[in-house]
């Protein structure tokens, strides 16, 4: 193998007034282990036009020429190119003159009577260049990993916090909109995640074309976009642009083949109307989106009369998150009981929340934003656990026939760990399996049914039971309950405490029952709230029932197993 082979080529300018020293230069390259394609250069003018001209890998440039010097050539190149490497050559290289250069920018000055050291002085200055070059690289791919989403490029929740603090500290007014697409999860499940995929990137590459250059645009969930809107200077010109905006975005979109229905709703506010941090932005701009998904609007726009301060004093989702953090949540049990034999067979947990300076907060108002943020799925697995090592405990006073019931929540079943996050509570508390009974709702059975019909056999194989809670509120249907491996039904509160006045609703009652009885399977009343309910129940047949009449939800240390 030829010595031509190693040789790295490279091309470069010289900047030397004498054909000779030239020639001299470039020959001590090729002995350096180069291959050099150099260009001479006399002027200041020439210099200037060659660094303009095209990307150069070095300059070398004599100390001293007739029209102009090395410092000027170097502040040329810098000013053009920034990172070339710059090599002084000097017919006298006094210690002096080498330190000032190199603080000036120079790679290193060689003295024109030892050229030989030209190669390795290049060579180290483009081995550390490259390596500059790859660190810079590798920053610019962690922070894309970090900042960016990966699949449509856009900046995440992070990176978009981070531009709304630079915004708020700026204190030039803007506007936070937040653009949810509400169909998302259902075009998943029905196309594909591969179609979900590109509906993302279809999705973000259509609003950055309708964002344009308005503002910066980030993308904070699968289906959810958000956008700082700079120089908006009040609620008209803003109303004005979501106006235009929301027209704007697509009503539909072609995905693998299929035209996919699309569903924007949109909430907004503004710095600093509706607020003058990020927190408060980012959580207003939230309660609009919402206020816009559950009115079936396309937009709305932040109004503070939204949030009455006697009813609402505190924000709600970032108390939950602090709650979990702080341990304020808790259990009470409502007791359980078998209507023929009045024993106390088992008890439904309960989550209570008592904040600490506003006191108990009703579950109405803070469970469902626990499932509509995702964190009923970290508080779920704590009622789980807590749940079973209370009944474990319930079992070693002596109370072996209790059973404890859990709620599940649908976007439960969206996790995969589900199963195995059961068996673990169960085997951590050391409670049998068949003292713990799981509660889904009619929604949940009949959402993707194919897969909680595998996770509801999943969990039937640990040796829980399963039991349909609220039935009667959703899609009540022989077939499903025929399917499903279900071993009660709950009948909704709403149509047991209407038994002693409304006629529909006895024979709603009495209807649930004897399908519950076709089946083989257990039926449970909810909200026995008088001896009338009691009595009715009794005599159709009910097996177990629960409600106030029996007994009180109570923390567990208060809870009597009698009846």
């Amino acid at each position: 193998m030829s010595g031509r082979t190693h040789r790295q080529p490279l091309c470069g300018l010289i900047v030397e007034d004498s054909d000779d020293d030239y020639l001299l230069i470039e020959a001590a390259l090729r002995q350096g282990g180069f291959e050099p394609e150099c260009r001479q250069v006399m002027t200041a003018t020439h210099l200037e036009a060659a660094l303009v001209e095209r990307t150069w890998d070095f300059v070398i440039c004599d100390h001293n020429l007739p029209a102009f010097d090395s410092q000027m050539a170097m502040s040329l190149a810098r000013r053009l190119q920034p990172e070339l490497p710059f090599i002084i050559v000097s017919g006298a290289c006094s210690d002096q003159m080498t330190v000032e250069a190199i603080a000036a920018g120079a790679v290193d000055v060689v003295d024109k009577h030892k050229l030989a050291k030209l190669g390795p002085v290049l060579r180290r200055e483009l081995s550390e260049r490259r390596m500059r070059h790859e660190l810079v690289a590798s920053h610019q791919h962690l922070e894309r990993l970090a900042y960016y989403d990966p699949l449509t490029g856009l900046p995440n929740e992070h990176r978009f916090l981070g531009e709304l603090e630079r915004l708020c500290t700026g204190g030039a007014s803007f506007a936070l909109v937040l653009a949810d697409m509400s169909r998302f999860q259902q075009i998943v499940r029905c196309l594909g995640p591969r179609a979900g995929s590109r509906l993302a990137v279809q999705l973000a590459e259509r609003l950055r074309a309708e964002v344009g250059q308005d503002g910066f645009l980030a993308q904070i969930g699968r289906n959810r976009f958000a956008l700082a809107l700079r120089g908006i200077p009040g609620a008209a010109a803003l109303r004005a642009w979501i106006e235009r905006f929301s027209a704007s975005l697509p009503g539909s979109i072609v995905v693998e083949g299929a035209t996919v229905p699309l569903a924007w709703h949109l909430g907004a506010c503004l710095y600093p109307l509706h607020g003058r941090s990020v927190a408060q932005l980012h959580r207003h701009a939230e309660v609009a989106v919402r206020r816009a998904l559950q009115q079936q609007t396309d937009w709305e726009l932040f109004d503070t009369a939204w949030l009455n301060p006697a009813a609402e004093p505190y924000d709600l989702e970032d108390a939950l998150r602090q709650a979990l953090r702080n341990q304020e949540f808790s259990l009470d049990y409502q007791p359980q009981f078998d209507l023929q034999s009045g024993a106390c067979i088992g008890a439904e947990a309960l989550l209570r929340w008592r904040h600490p300076r506003c006191g108990q907060v009703s579950p109405a108002r803070f469970v469902p934003l626990l499932e509509e943020t995702g964190l009923i799925v970290p508080v779920g697995e704590w009622v789980l656990r807590s749940a079973c090592r209370q009944a474990a405990h319930w079992h070693d006073q002596g109370h072996s026939g209790m059973r404890v019931a859990v709620n599940l929540a649908m976007i439960q079943f969206e996790e995969a760990s589900l199963v195995r996050m059961v068996s673990s509570a169960l085997a951590d508390s050391g409670l049998p399996p068949n003292a713990l009974e799981l509660e889904i709702t009619e929604s949940v059975a009949m959402n993707d049914q194919e897969r909680v019909m595998a996770t509801l056999h999943e969990l039937r194989e640990l040796g829980v039971s399963l039991a349909i809670d609220d039935f009667g509120t959703g899609y009540s249907s022989l077939a499903y309950l025929k399917n499903f491996p279900v071993d009660k039904v709950k009948i909704d509160q709403s149509f047991v405490r209407g038994i002693d006045r409304d006629p529909r609703d006895r024979a709603i009652v009495q209807a649930i029952i004897g399908m519950a009885r076709a089946l083989d399977l257990v039926t449970v009343a909810e909200g026995v709230e008088s001896a009338a309910h009691l009595e009715f129940l009794h005599k159709h047949g009910c097996r177990h029932g629960q409600g106030y009449h029996l007994g009180r939800p109570l923390p567990p240390e208060q809870l009597e197993f009698k009846h």
